[in-house]
């Protein structure tokens, strides 16, 4: 059994792995949640051909932040199938994930959900709320870009947060 000291020695040397799609949406106050949470921030640029590691072993924490393309293209975008292999690694070593936007439909496709156009399309930044479990929550005080897919939650998944 380890110590508290050895356990929490582990903690502050823990990576957290982000995976970025697009040069114009970096992880910005969701690295900087990371960092002040003690752990490092190891990125991995998809636009910059960075290959997407497929085993989450070793990591506290991944993050699959958004971009244009979608859950459909897993066929022609061979890094999404490599992220969702990655998300399924993470999930079975029972390493948190969080999936922003593309990331959220890439999770949800692991989980076993079916990943659809919602009923409107909403680009951008619009207003959310903060629900009971967000409010504790780090990571989820950040702003949030709304995506236009919908999916049902897995069992194992939460809503945090929620727009009009």
């Amino acid at each position: 059994m380890s110590t508290y000291t050895e356990r929490r020695r582990s903690y502050m040397t823990a990576e957290c792995l982000i995976v970025q799609h697009v040069a114009a949406e970096p992880p910005g106050l969701i690295e900087e949640a990371v960092v002040a949470a003690g752990m490092t921030a190891r990125t991995v640029r998809v636009f910059a051909a960075e290959p997407v590691p497929t085993d989450a072993t070793g990591f506290r924490g991944l993050v699959v932040m958004g971009g244009p393309m979608g859950v459909a293209d897993v066929g022609r975008l061979p890094h999404l199938r490599a992220e969702m292999t990655l998300i399924e690694s993470a999930l079975k070593h029972d390493i948190p994930v969080m999936g922003v936007c593309l990331g959220s439909q890439l999770l949800a496709a692991a989980l076993g959900s079916r990943v659809t156009p919602g009923p409107a399309k909403e680009i951008g930044w619009h207003p959310v709320t903060l629900l009971d479990g967000g409010q504790r929550d780090r990571l989820l005080t950040a702003p949030s870009k709304i995506l236009n897919q919908a999916f049902r939650l897995a069992p194992c998944a939460g809503i945090f947060k929620r727009n009009s």
